[in-house]
């Protein structure tokens, strides 16, 4: 996972390793989690601290497994356990106080970043198991999935809007 200031990688044996300043970079093994040297992840994204957090703070890495949400960082590995089917694929907000995530059976779900809150659930009416093959927030306010030839917008209040396209496309999020 690429961001502006920095990379996550994950290794063969699921380890995560870090590097937070491309200008000057310096690779940090993240802390052990339930995953390494198991089963991959389902996904995973970045959350980098925003700007209330304190001097220092890293960005941590979120990681879906079949049955939690991963919180990582150097220090930590900390499991969240959340009331929705597996996580398959999350994207976070451009603000960084919000995490859409895309559940096995269908549905978005917008949380609030420490996942306290869920702020809104909307029923894509995709098969199950079939995630979008990207995901990407438009501005802070709305997400937008692309499957093959079909873009979905969903907004705050489950307003959406859906196109499909003849040619493959590529979703970039805002910066």
């Amino acid at each position: 996972i690429v961001w502006e200031d920095g990379v996550v990688a994950r290794t063969a044996d699921n380890r995560l390793l870090m590097a937070e300043d491309l200008d000057a970079p310096r690779v940090t093994r993240l802390q052990d989690s339930a995953i390494e040297g198991g089963t991959p992840p389902r996904c995973m994204t970045v959350l980098q601290p925003g700007p209330d957090a304190p001097p220092g703070a890293s960005p941590e890495v979120l990681l879906a497994t079949d049955d939690a949400l991963l919180v990582i960082d150097a220090v930590r590995s900390e499991e969240r356990q959340i009331s929705l089917s597996p996580v398959t694929r999350m994207a976070v907000a451009p603000n960084n106080a919000m995490v859409a995530a895309f559940t096995a059976e269908g549905k978005l779900v917008v949380m609030s970043a420490d996942f306290e809150n869920t702020l809104s659930e909307f029923g894509t009416g995709a098969p199950p198991d079939t995630p979008p093959e990207q995901m990407v927030w438009c501005g802070a306010d709305a997400v937008v999935l692309y499957w093959d030839q079909a873009l979905l917008l969903v907004g705050p209040f489950g307003d959406f809007m859906k196109y499909t396209y003849e040619e493959p496309a590529v979703l970039l999020p805002e910066v």
